[in-house]
């Protein structure tokens, strides 16, 4: 692998979702090293990565002395971070933390995972938060390349009983579309940004891999699972147990979505993406 021999990538969020299938995708691609930043050494996450090779990291993103002592002797950083329960405020200062310890340290390259649309002025907090940090990235000078994916084809896990049992909820209108990808091909792009850094460094690049509305997504299930599958609409009058947050997405789903040309990412990158159909057959698991 060009550029790749025996090079360490430090990930952070190793044991999360976005990071755990970084982890994977490294190692499976061979040529790198991998040290995964948790901030519990001792998890079994991060005492299962450690069996598999993964050099384990302790820290915290608001530590920045526990970052740069992380990255040391590293070629490359993933960095995703997420609102969680502390705010979007949290959030910005832990990516900022990040880039400016691979400045301090002289990392080669970092690439920072945002989401689509947080480069814009889209009146969602935790979207443009992202763009916060990715506008920071920009102003210190560190080569980076910036991930933007869409919703995540891996969130329907979290509806997986209720799916099996026919029914699809949201509250996305049944005329909107909706763009996913699947998390697995977020890595594969960061794999490929740390192998191809040439072609990568300085990109930004919003990555979907299928748009659809919830009627068609629901439509999609009942063929793949060979069993009915219907969206319910959640009307406004009956959302008082929606989370703010979610309503204020919704509303940008609503007004404008996210608008990425999955077509033209697999021309320009070459990368194979999955459309939900193939994500639901291969990667969800749910097939046996």
């Amino acid at each position: 692998m060009t550029q790749a021999t025996e090079r360490t990538i430090l990930v952070i969020g190793a044991t999360g979702q976005q990071g755990g299938k970084l982890v994977n995708a490294l190692l499976d691609a061979g040529g790198w090293r991998v040290r995964g930043f948790t901030r519990d050494a001792n998890s079994e996450k991060a005492q299962a990565l450690a069996t598999r090779g993964v050099e384990i990291a302790k820290g915290d993103m608001d530590d920045v002395a526990s970052l740069e002592a992380a990255m040391q002797g590293v070629h490359g950083v993933y960095s995703v971070q997420s609102v969680g329960g502390r705010g979007v405020e949290v959030e910005v200062q832990e990516g900022v933390n990040v880039a400016d310890a691979v400045k301090s340290v002289g990392v080669a390259h970092l690439v920072f995972s945002g989401v689509s649309g947080g480069n814009r002025k889209i009146n969602v907090p935790n979207f443009e938060s992202k763009g916060a940090i990715e506008e920071h990235i920009r102003s210190i000078g560190v080569p980076h390349t910036i991930l933007r994916p869409v919703s995540f084809m891996d969130n329907f896990h979290r509806n997986r009983e209720a799916i099996e049992s026919g029914q699809l909820g949201g509250i996305l209108a049944p005329e909107r579309p909706q763009w996913f990808v699947a998390v697995r091909n977020i890595a594969d792009f960061a794999v490929a940004a740390f192998t191809r850094p040439d072609d990568f460094l300085g990109q930004a690049i919003d990555l979907a891999g299928d748009s659809m509305t919830m009627p068609q997504v629901a439509e999609l299930f009942t063929r793949v699972l060979g069993r009915p599958v219907v969206y319910k609409h959640v009307p406004p009058e009956e959302r008082d147990r929606i989370a703010p947050p979610m309503k204020v997405m919704n509303a940008f789903y609503e007004r404008e979505g996210y608008g990425v040309d999955a077509s033209a990412l697999r021309a320009r990158w070459g990368i194979p993406l999955l459309n939900l159909e193939e994500w639901i057959r291969r990667e969800s698991g749910w097939l046996g």
